[in-house]
This record gives structure tokens, sequence and C-alpha cells, in this order.
């Protein structure tokens, strides 16, 4: 999806693959795989939605419902690789007031983003249970939150930009994110 939309003019929707799992598979490496098809395009569950688990089936419902509300954001936005590497290890999503990065393999250090950003969200796909990156051309005061697998807030801190960047060095659980709003 990441190199389709690459092509397409802004504002046509690209469908991923539909998205499985196995029924066992952690609630994390769930969300991981639910929150990257719905930052690459619009996202295609292709499980056995009558027999998974119920958390699974909660992710589904979750992450599905972040898309929704998101949906605009994702589809008007430009989406691009961070970084060069053949897994595209952090892409993101900008508009001119929101950004939604994704980390995964080999997350970038220093992701540079637009002025006047109000609303970022950092999704942890990667293996780790902690996300650490410097956010460029960033000014002023932010409230981190930091949400589980299930998009549930566990908890909130302030972080604030020092020369234009803004470092962020905080735990996150493997598929949760971290909301990032400007105060």
């Amino acid at each position: 999806c990441v190199i389709l939309r690459s092509y397409i003019p802004t504002g046509v929707a690209v469908h991923t693959d539909p998205q499985m799992w196995h029924l066992d598979d952690d609630n994390s490496l769930v969300a991981k795989m639910l929150s990257t098809i719905v930052i690459s395009g619009v996202p295609q569950i292709g499980m056995d939605l009558a027999n998974i688990r119920k958390d699974h089936k909660k992710l589904i419902k979750k992450w599905l419902s972040f898309y929704h509300e998101h949906k605009d954001n994702f589809r008007y936005g430009q989406l691009r690789p961070v970084q060069n590497d053949l897994m595209f290890s952090t892409i993101k999503v900008e508009n001119k007031n929101n950004a939604y990065i994704s980390y995964a393999s080999f997350p970038a250090l220093k992701v540079k983003l637009g002025n006047n950003l109000q609303k970022i969200y950092l999704f942890n796909c990667s293996n780790e249970d902690h996300l650490y990156t410097i956010l460029l051309n960033l000014d002023g005061k932010f409230l981190a939150t930091i949400n589980d697998c299930f998009t549930v807030p566990i908890f909130s801190k302030y972080l604030k930009t020092d020369k234009k960047s803004l470092l962020v060095d905080i735990n996150v659980p493997q598929g949760g994110y971290i909301y990032l709003k400007k105060v």
C-alpha cells in the first residue's frame, strides 16, 4: 500500500490485502497488524469472524473504530516512508494538523514533520515495549497519552520541545500507541 499510495492521487482510497493471523496469536501482535493496515489503506480482515477469540473481535472493533474516526486524515493525508529500507519500518501519514507514524522493525530515530501539527499518533509496531524517537520541526508543549493495544489510555505525561524537536522516550506496550496533543 505504501508503494501504491505513492502513485495514486490524494483522496483515492487504496485497499489493503485482507489481514489474517493465527487464532492463538497474542493480542499485541494482532493490534500491530491492525494498526498497520489502518494507517496503510482501507483495512480488510480475512479472518473467520464467527469463530475467532472474543479479545481478537474486540481488537478488530477498536481498530476499525479508530480507522473510521480518522479515515479522512488517512485518505487525504500524504503517506510516505520515513526511511529507505525494504521493510518500510517507519511510515507516516500527515495532513496540515495531524500526523500518524508507525514504527516497526527498524524504527527511525528522527522523523521530520510539518508545521502546526496539533495531534500526533505514534504506533508501536516494533518488538519492544518502548518508543524512542525524536520528532523534528515541532514547537511547544504536548500531552502524551499512552494507550494499550485495545486503544485504552494507560497514563499521561507532558513533553516539551527543545530547539524545535520533541524527544519521545516512553514505555508503550507493543501494539499500543502514544497520542500527542499540543497544549
